[in-house]
């Protein structure tokens, strides 16, 4: 079994809110885990290609598993659904976030790495072990392929989920070598200089301060991501214009998508605002349909708020565009009557990396407007 491969429409992302775990309301994510277990068409289609993730708690300096509402939020949906082991991807947070939750929160380290895996290995044995067996059971699995499941999941909390992904799981630590250590350090300052120099070069020209905004634009994605009866096609789009702009300021090779978000009003007349996103150019616009004469139709009027490339082009209509594009933006995603078009690429799904280094550390090599 491979446990690397999404299924072809990409993995599933589950968003919970923040005002959702106050509300303690699992309404929704309940309802769209319990049509993965709908069929055994929709079991198997599913199998490690779903995430699970918590929204609103970006400035809050607890670690989720830490946050009691959170807990409780959790244990509240794990009552209904306990299939993690299955349907979790191990590419992502969500499973670790979810079994951080059955943990003592406040220990001292040495006593939290003695009682930890003890703790997650009872929470395995009684509940989502019994769980995953009974679920491959119903999916037609065969034993040796529940019992690799299970295996994937405790090399995940082994590992933990940015080093299984880069496949490190196997390999050996590379052997020490003595080497002339002032020579070496000179070698590697020098080798830094031009890392930096080239992956400057290389990123979108975009300033420090532009880290905030597309941050909130991927809030206000995965707002779109939590729409009811999304089709899965949007769903696998939406998730690439995610993955572009959260690798930002990386470019994404071998991805383009153009979103539309559409207000459509009663005399025809419509209004949207439009991402333009690929690996060489990020483009923000707002655009609108003014119907001139009933008689002979109307025109369509659009205006560029913000755009950049690789290689240091950057250029918006005003000092604030982007944070005003993106909150404009952010508006109409809340807003379940605003349309959403999607075009795209033909780009090849197979070599997309959904797993990128974190690019919050270059967002630091940026320049800034106020330094």
């Amino acid at each position: 079994m491979n446990f690397q491969k999404h299924s072809d429409f990409g993995p599933l992302f589950i968003v919970i809110s923040r005002d959702e775990v106050l509300r303690q309301d699992i309404t929704g994510p309940l309802t769209t885990l319990k049509h993965l277990i709908s069929n055994r068409e929709n079991i198997r289609a599913n199998m490690l290609n779903v995430d699970v993730s918590f929204s609103g708690y970006e400035n809050t300096r607890e670690e989720l598993f830490e946050i009691p509402e959170v807990r409780n939020y959790v244990y509240a949906l794990d009552a209904q659904f306990p299939f993690w082991l299955y349907f979790l991807s191990r590419h992502f947070m969500g499973l670790q976030c979810l079994a951080y939750c059955y943990l003592d929160a406040y220990l001292v380290e040495e006593v939290r790495r003695e009682d930890h895996p003890k703790q997650l290995a009872n929470l395995i044995e009684r509940r989502w072990g019994p769980a995953l067996f009974q679920l491959c059971s119903a999916a037609g699995h065969t034993e040796a392929e529940a019992d690799a499941l299970l295996e994937s999941a405790m090399e995940y909390f082994v590992s933990g989920p940015s080093r299984f992904v880069a496949g490190m799981a196997d390999e050996e630590e590379p052997a020490e070598q003595e080497v002339d250590v002032e020579e070496d350090e000179d070698s590697e300052d020098e080798d830094e200089d031009v890392d930096e120099e080239m992956d400057t070069d290389e990123l979108f020209g975009l300033l420090m301060e532009d880290a905030s905004p597309f941050a909130d634009l991927a809030a206000a994605l995965r707002l779109l991501l939590k729409r009811p009866s999304l089709p899965p096609g949007q769903i696998h789009e939406l998730a690439k214009l995610l993955l572009i702009i959260e690798s930002l300021p990386r470019p994404t090779p071998g991805i383009q998508v153009d979103l539309d978000l559409v207000e459509r009003h009663e005399n025809g007349e419509s209004s949207s605002a439009a991402i333009r996103a690929g690996s060489d150019e990020i483009r923000l616009e707002c655009s609108q349909y003014i119907i001139l004469d009933p008689r002979m139709g109307g025109d369509s009027q659009s205006e560029v708020w913000f755009e950049c490339s690789p290689g240091g082009y950057r250029e918006e209509t005003s000092p604030f565009a982007l944070q005003e594009w993106v909150e404009l933006f952010a508006v109409r995603a809340a807003d379940p009557n605003q349309e959403i078009l999607i075009f795209t690429d033909s780009s090849d799904d197979s070599e997309i990396d959904w797993s990128p280094e974190s690019s919050e550390p270059l967002w630091e090599k940026l320049d800034s407007n106020f330094s």
